[in-house]
């Protein structure tokens, strides 16, 4: 038989995800502040959408009199009053977790608006300030605030002098007597160009001539990592006793002198959840005091009940704008109740670490949440990712009250985040000439009732930053 062209009939089927809900899983994972942006490029974009009146918030929406007509109603002329009618049954389905929250005035809504995570003085604004107090020439202090616009968050000179004597409009010699203002300023070894550099500098500060620490620090931190210091004397020329005594000293000095200080930028996060304690009971509150709440425009509404008025063409761009503005509220709202449902969860799940009665979150997972929600683990992750919770504890992002289960015996259950905080408490006790390796981290956390493998806990220590027993073993 020949090659051909067939028609065939075939019947499968196929997870096709509409515009609808792709807007609609694309608002529930934005956190607050940019589902705000969001809503506001959409009240510039649809002329059917407007910012309801604060008054009008004190009553949650609910079903219109089905008795009366609805003057929402366009007389079913188009798919968008098919869909109003959903949108109404939807709100009458809905309007019982709603009311709790949508009754909140505003005013208290917007006094958990903004909450700054730290309150630190960057290194920007600490350099600045000794050099205001330093005795220099005018070009020079332009030429080192320059540079110090220049530096990292770990307070090192990003580009060389040449390129950015190029790019600013300096001359070099200009720029390397303000790099030596700076470079005596505190925190010491701030605008160094390279860790040999940071180093040197910090040893300066302290008075003292090292060079075996920098040649260790240039050509052989890989073996001291890994605590081979006969290695290191071999290569230097110098007994194990000088070795072991330069890395104790390298090991005092900090590699990155800008970290102690905050970030560059403020940083302040819009927690989109806030947990009030009333009554003995801890009650969720929804933050969106900062977003604005919409509403159809009744202007246009009217204008589309005056069908014959007109053309066909601005009919049916509002009519698909009407559409769009119903499915954007929709999508709203039922961003607001999952993001109620999941949150009222993890706060009755966190209850004892809310009253401070555990130091760190109980085991808990999303799979938990959804299964507690009847919600699909997907739309639990979505929900929390990016957001904050604040609580009277403090301020959190969703993702650290999850932590899967590990352990158990006497201890019980215990989080992943109470094991790291158990390893970093052993370690930090430990004695620096004998320190204690993963397998005996394992077995002391066995005795307590929380069984970890050690490979388990090499992993949580490696994510501490801690280095092995080898790496902190001191002379």
């Amino acid at each position: 038989m020949g090659p051909g062209a067939r028609l065939a009939l075939r019947q499968e089927h196929k997870l096709v995800m509409s515009h609808q809900l792709r807007q609609a899983i694309e608002l529930l994972q934005l956190p607050v502040l940019e589902l705000q942006a969001r809503l506001e490029r959409e009240l510039v974009e649809n002329p059917c959408l407007e910012v309801r009146d604060e008054v009008e918030d004190e009553v949650p929406p609910g079903p219109p009199d089905r008795t009366a007509p609805d003057p929402r109603d366009l007389g079913g002329r188009s798919a968008a009053a098919a869909f109003r009618e959903d949108w109404w049954d939807y709100f009458g389905q809905s309007g019982d977790r709603g009311s709790q929250w949508v009754s909140e005035p505003a005013a208290a809504a917007e006094s958990h608006a903004t909450e700054p995570v730290s309150d630190y003085l960057t290194l920007r604004q600490h350099l600045r300030h000794q050099l205001g107090l330093s005795p220099t020439s005018d070009p020079e202090r332009r030429a080192a605030e320059f540079l110090i616009d220049q530096l990292d968050d770990n307070g090192y000179l990003r580009g060389t002098l040449p390129g950015l004597a190029r790019d600013g409009g300096w001359s070099v010699q200009l720029l390397e007597r303000a790099l030596k203002l700076v470079q005596s300023f505190d925190p010491p070894g701030v605008a160094a160009r390279d860790l040999v550099e940071c180093l040197d500098l910090q040893l300066q500060a302290r008075g003292c001539q090292a060079p075996l620490v920098l040649a260790i620090a240039r050509d052989h931190l890989d073996d001291v990592a890994g605590g081979r210091l006969g290695r290191v004397a071999d290569a230097c020329g110098v007994p194990r006793q000088a070795v072991e005594a330069a890395v104790g000293l390298l090991r005092q000095l900090d590699p990155k002198p800008g970290r102690r200080f905050g970030p560059g930028e403020n940083r302040c996060v819009v927690p989109d959840v806030t947990v009030e304690r009333v009554g003995g009971e801890h009650v969720v509150v929804l933050n969106e005091g900062v977003a604005p709440r919409l509403m159809i425009n009744p202007t246009y509404q009217s204008l589309l009940e005056q069908g014959a008025a007109l053309e066909p063409a601005t009919r049916r761009f509002l009519e698909r704008r009407l559409q769009s503005a119903l499915w954007l509220i929709r999508a709203i709202e039922q961003r607001r109740l999952t993001l109620y449902r999941v949150s009222e969860v993890i706060v009755s799940r966190q209850r004892a670490f809310l009253e401070r009665e555990v130091p760190g979150p109980v085991p808990m997972t999303l799979r938990d949440v959804a299964d507690a929600t009847g919600l699909h683990e997907s739309t639990v992750s979505r929900a929390t990712a990016g957001k904050y919770l604040q609580t009277p504890r403090g301020v959190f992002p969703f993702r650290f009250l999850f932590s899967p289960s590990l352990g158990g015996g006497g201890a019980g259950p215990v989080s992943a985040e109470h094991v790291r905080r158990l390893i970093r408490e052993l370690v930090a006790s430990e004695d620096p000439r004998r320190p204690v390796s993963d397998a005996r981290i394992s077995k002391v956390l066995s005795a307590r009732g929380v069984r970890v493998a050690r490979r388990t806990v090499a992993k949580y220590r490696a994510a501490l930053g801690i280095p092995g027993s080898a790496g902190r073993r001191r002379p």
